[in-house]
């Protein structure tokens, strides 16, 4: 029985190679990572997952690795062959494309090892070498309840979509809150977001402790440095904010990046033109304050002091917001820190949590924070269920009356296509 049993564990493999299941990464702390293989150069394997996207391994913590197509290996001592990489009987292997035997190797003998051309290469500057790219999106739908100047709860739709090239990452996400027919939208966000870095980058290795179990910190010190550009919208009305653009430029380094978890940071230099409009502020509840505190005083009835107090609050906003003041313009210039941390557990859900930072150059006191936790439950294969929270700060908001801190709890479904 173990004869057989250890006789069909390398069938499956090679069945699970040949139906496109992807290559085989195998850590010495015993991870096992499915994916796409990329290049091995300058000692370490560059190697691309579904989840954690691409990682950057250092051979020497390299247990073994397995491909599903042809490989073109050079290695240190000059010799260059064409085959797949697998493993034997515990040893690593090349197999050679044609009749050449099968040859026992190392893999921190490897010079370069890049996927061998589908055809013969073509003479310089006829082909252009163009990147790989993939692509994805998703689209959701659920209800979203915000505690804020008003409370609120509405049906939302937010779509993504990604492209991931050889050089780049791109991301970008709208949200759409349905409600408010005089003031559609009430609430809108959106954000395009580039993360450049070419493949043949190399950068200074930090590593922190996020190793998941078995595996070394070295073998933690994944992925690097990489530039990014992000493009937001926003628009709010319960905040007073009409229409809020940002644009920042900066650097980002992804710390830890495995299939079960991944800790980036960014740091970027921020413009923000915001436009304030008050009129999203008032609403019929503040004109009815001014007739209900007239009736209070005729009345004269102390009694009642919490309402009159209450009105009269009422009454000073809607003077506050009537007067020409309601519509503002502002610039700025800040910095913009965000820290997003990412492991998956219970069954493949994944939780996110991400923090972001907007102190201003121009007022140090001045700064918006944003924090954001979501766990993403798969359903079915393409589908799945979302669960958010949200909470903004701002330590000084454009008008009086609007709360420092608002939060927004968020539940729907997400279809990937």
């Amino acid at each position: 029985m173990r004869t057989l049993v250890s006789r069909a564990i390398p069938i499956l493999v090679l069945t699970a190679q040949a139906v496109g299941w992807g290559d085989i990464l195998v850590l010495r702390g015993g991870d096992h990572l499915t994916g796409e293989f990329l290049r091995i150069g300058e000692g370490v394997l560059t190697f691309r997952t579904t989840l954690a996207g691409r990682m950057v391994v250092p051979l020497d913590q390299v247990q073994s690795l397995r491909t599903s197509s042809n490989l073109r290996v050079s290695f240190m001592d000059g010799i260059t062959l064409t085959g797949q990489l697998s493993s034997r009987e515990g040893a690593n292997v090349l197999v050679p494309d044609g009749d050449q035997p099968v040859r026992s190797i190392d893999l921190t003998t490897i010079a370069e090892a890049a996927p061998a051309p589908a055809m013969s290469e073509p003479p310089p500057n006829l082909i252009p070498e163009l990147p790989r790219r993939e692509s994805g999106g998703a689209f959701e739908t659920g209800v979203l309840w915000r505690a804020s100047y008003r409370d609120s709860t509405q049906p939302f739709t937010r779509l993504t979509f990604e492209v991931s090239t050889d050089r780049y990452e791109f991301f970008s996400t709208i949200l759409l809150e349905l409600a408010d027919e005089d003031a559609f939208p009430q609430f809108f966000r959106a954000l395009a977001e580039w993360k450049f870095r070419t493949a043949d980058e190399t950068y200074p290795e930090l590593s922190v402790g996020l190793e998941p179990k078995g595996v070394s910190r070295e073998g933690m010190t994944l992925n690097g440095f990489y530039r990014e550009l992000m493009v937001g919208l926003e628009r709010n009305l319960d905040q007073g904010l009409f229409f809020r653009s940002d644009l920042s430029f900066g650097l980002g380094y992804a710390f830890a990046e495995s299939e079960k978890q991944g800790l980036t940071g960014e740091v970027g230099i921020q413009t923000t033109l915001e436009y304030y409009d008050a009129e999203g502020l008032l609403v019929d509840e503040d004109a009815e304050a001014l007739r209900r505190s007239a009736r209070l005083l005729a009345r004269l009835d102390l009694s009642n002091g919490g309402d009159l107090t209450r009105s009269f609050g009422k009454l000073w906003n809607f003077a506050y917001y009537a007067e020409e003041d309601r519509r503002r313009e502002e610039l700025d210039f800040g910095l913009r820190l965000h820290l997003e941390y990412r492991r998956q557990w219970l069954r493949r859900s994944t939780l996110t949590e991400s923090l972001l930072l907007y102190p201003s150059f121009a007022d140090g006191a001045e700064l918006r924070a944003r924090s954001e936790s979501t766990l993403v439950i798969p359903v079915a294969s393409d589908l799945k269920l979302k669960l958010d929270l949200i909470i903004d700060f701002e330590s000084d908001p454009e008008f009086r009356g609007v709360d420092e801190w608002r939060s927004a709890i968020g539940a729907g479904l997400v279809w990937n296509f």
